[in-house]
């Protein structure tokens, strides 16, 4: 199966945004300092995130015990029958036990998502829950990115599937649509993120042209020092000299965010 992900990775395309612009939503640490100095952006195990039902699936394993044999064969699972049950017992019940194909075919899949990496940004700078839920409460930052500079960096980039149940996926009969099954589907209760993941094959920092990072927009609450800090660190950047900062502050009138622009 990641064979068969990885080919399905090269071969996927961008999906379609209405802008270039995404944003990616931050608290002040040592990832953001890697952002601000190195132009590298950490890419996370998909189960490292906040979201437990993230990346989860329901298996649909009514495959025929002839499909069954032949995914093991071309797999080539048979080399590690000798220490693992489960092949064990499909290989026992000559492939009927669907129960031991479901199991095996979700440990698999979970095997092969913990080795990739996501990276989370969304389409708007000023969504108020975005702001609360990942910048430390307004403490933290907004990087505003035009992908267009890094074609190769933002890529592959897809938006999430906001979903009342997880999805079904049956390995064996809906092998194009591998990613977005497994990669690309939240619960609908986090759809006001709007979000769109990058998929790496690799997790850990990744780095992107300097040219990609186009404002940052500090939060109502982060502090003035640290704001002292990434100003100078951006204004003595060789690398971001035309990057704009913005500070955030409360509407007088109505629940939405206005930026100033930071001299």
């Amino acid at each position: 199966m990641e064979e068969k992900i990885y080919q399905i990775l090269d071969q996927l395309d961008n999906d379609n945004l209405e802008s270039n612009l995404i944003y990616k939503y931050h608290k002040i640490n040592q990832f953001a300092y890697d952002l601000l100095i190195n132009s590298e952006i950490y890419f996370e195990n998909p189960y490292k995130y906040n979201d437990p039902f993230d990346c989860n699936l329901t298996i649909d394993a009514n495959n025929s015990p002839e499909q069954i044999k032949h995914y093991f064969k071309i797999a080539n699972w048979n080399k590690s029958a000798d220490n693992d049950p489960e092949i064990q017992q499909l290989i026992a019940t000559n492939f009927t036990d669907q129960s031991a194909y479901k199991r095996k075919i979700n440990a698999i899949s979970k095997q092969v998502i913990g080795k990739l990496g996501l990276s989370c940004f969304g389409l708007t700078k000023d969504n108020l829950l975005m702001w609360a839920h990942y910048t430390q409460d307004h403490k933290g930052i907004c990087f505003e990115f035009d992908y267009s500079f890094d074609n190769i960096f933002f890529r592959l980039m897809k938006k999430v599937i906001y979903d009342e149940t997880y999805p079904v996926y049956n390995y064996y009969e809906d092998k194009q649509n591998a990613v977005g099954q497994l990669m690309l589907h939240k619960s609908n209760h986090w759809q006001y993120e709007q979000e769109i993941r990058i998929i790496k094959k690799g997790q850990g920092l990744h780095s992107f042209n300097p040219l990609c990072l186009r404002k940052v927009f500090f939060g109502v609450r982060t502090p003035d020092k640290q704001i002292l800090t990434i100003k100078n660190l951006i204004h003595n950047s060789t690398s971001y000299g035309h990057v704009e900062l913005f500070k955030a502050k409360l509407d007088e009138t109505n629940y939405q965010l206005n930026f100033d622009i930071i001299e």
